[in-house]
């Protein structure tokens, strides 16, 4: 019930927005931006050639098996898309930033602007777009589309507020906002996760403006805190709060663990003989297992119980923006794990100073 409400509310921004060509959609994590890019794809009429694109490669998986079956939508990672519009080969290349971030697009360009009208799409939709605020990227995209970013139809689907964790950006709305008109619709009613879950992602975040509301019931489980003292602490702790999920009734594929960073996975970790071989890499096909991937390849996607590790700053904004991308994950359930050098850190958060 919860579920179709949800897909009711985002369908009718949709609908009242069905007669505008170009839309940009913002808003905070939650709010159903992923849903409406696939529903604004799969409204555009069947003889309209869809292009879908998102930046995060998992995201870019669910999104192909949730719209397999429309033949007139092509779905794609943009970096993907770029290599294979490019044809070059990705092993020559250091990929660095500077080529994901300039290089690599602007090859994808040269060879897109080449094409004929006919070859275009005639739609453009791009989830994640506040990853892609990049100059050369935009240029790329207006390449794709019959009529080009200003004259085209396009929908755009973006979290300016927090989720910029990747790289540097290069251009703003308002340099969109020069390059063509469109409608900007914004989204602040959370329908992933539970009240408590919000409010906890609102304090230690500062998000601002704040979410107008949940969807979800209250669940009564307030996000767990838990501190570790060591590499091996931590490991005792996660098993711990493995057993009390498995206990609440979760299934191993309920439970995701994300890492601040990518380096000692989860699963290489000494976590005793009952959990070890338990939890694998993230994969987007359904298995049994718990799973483990980092915050960053986790953007975009949503499972009901989150697990937070290796926590060690809040010092810095990359830091919280890295915190409210992992937190913003959890539908029902949460749990942070942090380093106990936090704690007077949290405790100033928790009283509000």
């Amino acid at each position: 019930e919860e579920v179709s409400l949800f897909t009711k509310e985002q369908s009718e921004a949709l609908y009242n927005m069905s007669l505008q060509p170009r839309i940009l959609y913002t808003g905070p994590a939650g709010t159903g931006k992923t849903f409406m890019a696939c529903e604004s794809a799969i409204r555009r009429p069947k003889e309209d050639r869809v292009l879908v694109l998102c930046f995060n490669r998992n995201l870019s998986f669910w999104l192909i098996d949730n719209l397999k079956g429309y033949e007139n939508i092509t779905v794609s990672h943009v970096h993907k898309f770029m290599v294979d519009t490019s044809r070059i080969n990705i092993g020559k290349y250091d990929r660095t930033d500077d080529f994901w971030n300039h290089g690599l697009p602007q090859k994808a360009y040269s060879i897109m602007s080449k094409r004929k009208k006919d070859e275009l799409f005639d739609c453009l939709v791009v989830d994640e777009v506040q990853d892609m605020f990049i100059r050369d990227y935009l240029d790329f995209m207006d390449s794709c589309l019959k009529g080009g970013l200003a004259e085209g139809t396009w929908s755009f689907f973006g979290d300016f507020e927090n989720q910029a964790v990747t790289k540097q950006l290069d251009t703003e709305i308002k340099d969109l906002e020069e390059m063509t008109n469109f409608a900007p619709f914004t989204l602040r009613k959370n329908c992933r996760n539970t009240p408590r879950i919000v409010k906890r992602l609102e304090n230690f975040t500062n998000l601002s403006p704040k979410y107008n509301g949940t969807l979800r019931h209250d669940n009564h489980l307030t996000p767990d805190l838990i501190y570790y003292t060591s590499k091996e602490d931590q490991c005792e702790q996660l098993v711990r709060k493995l057993e009390e999920l498995f206990g609440l009734g979760y299934q191993g594929n309920d439970i995701i663990v994300l890492s601040t960073t990518k380096h000692d996975p989860v699963p290489e970790r000494q976590l005793g003989s009952r959990w070890s071989g338990r939890i694998k890499e993230y994969s987007i096909k359904k298995n049994q297992d718990v799973q483990w991937t980092t915050i960053h390849s986790f953007k975009g996607l949503e499972s009901p119980a989150i697990i937070l590790t290796d926590i060690e700053r809040l010092s810095d904004e990359k830091a919280i923006n890295l915190l409210y991308v992992g937190m913003s994950r959890a539908q029902s359930n949460l749990t942070l794990m942090m380093s106990h050098e936090l704690r007077p850190v949290i405790k100033k958060i928790l009283l509000g100073q």
